[in-house]
């Protein structure tokens, strides 16, 4: 299993903010975001990772190429106009394995990726992580039923509680129909994923915890209060075992 991330944006919103940092080297947690994303892959079985970052500015690129990270990392190094373009230009090195799909600004437990891998891999064919949790200005609403099956996309799935949680698990069979949504002229994840939908392609949502798309600078001080709860959550489990071991 390989992992293709997206961090290609522009990051203006926090631009515009005074943040001035490449987005995908925005700290969160203690760690840059794209290093949270690498090292979660890494965590949770990838042996592979491919990252796209813009070339506006070259302080993302050095340093993905500069630090040692746990499993190998190929960088491409482009300015896209959107994000299945980013898709588009990793999908050359995915063709011949399933791989995990992120966006670099979705702050997650790594709990809820390892939950979600092991009901993605039952599954298989595209599966969406999903959550409840919805802080962004444009979400994208997935309906599934009772099978998981998608049965509605965007406008529609409006009606739906959950929303995509910024990770996917895809089959290679997919990047064909990569290439026909490129010739269709579409051009966001977001209107890849409804055409997946159209088409009849088998995808499915699994449900995950609370996750945080880091969009906006207010996102930071959220992002950071997931992961300190999950740090308490693993601080607290640690005691139990402790406690357990000691009354055997």
């Amino acid at each position: 299993m390989r992992a293709a991330i997206l961090a290609a944006g522009r990051g203006e919103r926090f631009t515009k903010a005074g943040i001035r940092i490449d987005k995908p080297l925005i700290t969160i947690g203690g760690r840059p975001m794209v290093a949270r994303v690498i090292e979660a892959a890494s965590n949770v079985g990838a042996h592979h990772a491919l990252c796209i970052v813009n070339d506006l500015s070259p302080v993302s690129y050095n340093y993905l190429t500069s630090t040692t990270w746990p499993i190998p990392v190929r960088v491409i190094r482009k300015t896209t106009g959107n994000s299945l373009e980013s898709f588009t230009c990793l999908a050359p090195y995915l063709r011949d394995e399933p791989f995990l799909l992120f966006t670099v600004d979705a702050v997650f437990r790594l709990t809820a990726l390892k939950r979600f891998l092991r009901g993605a891999r039952h599954l298989g064919s595209g599966v969406l992580a999903l959550t409840r949790f919805i802080d962004d200005e444009k979400p994208l609403y997935i309906d599934i039923g009772s099978d998981r099956r998608v049965r509605g996309v965007d406008t529609d799935a409006d009606a739906s509680p959950y929303v995509t949680a910024g990770f996917y698990y895809f089959e290679p069979a997919v990047l064909d129909l990569l290439d026909m949504a490129e010739g269709a002229g579409l051009n966001s994840l977001r209107g890849f994923f409804r055409f997946l939908n159209k088409s009849g392609y088998a995808l499915f949502g699994v449900r995950v915890s609370k996750t945080i798309d880091v969009d906006r600078p207010k996102d930071i001080e959220l992002a950071e209060q997931l992961l300190i709860g999950e740090k308490l959550l693993r601080k607290a489990n640690a005691l139990g075992e402790s406690a357990a071991y000691r009354s055997t």
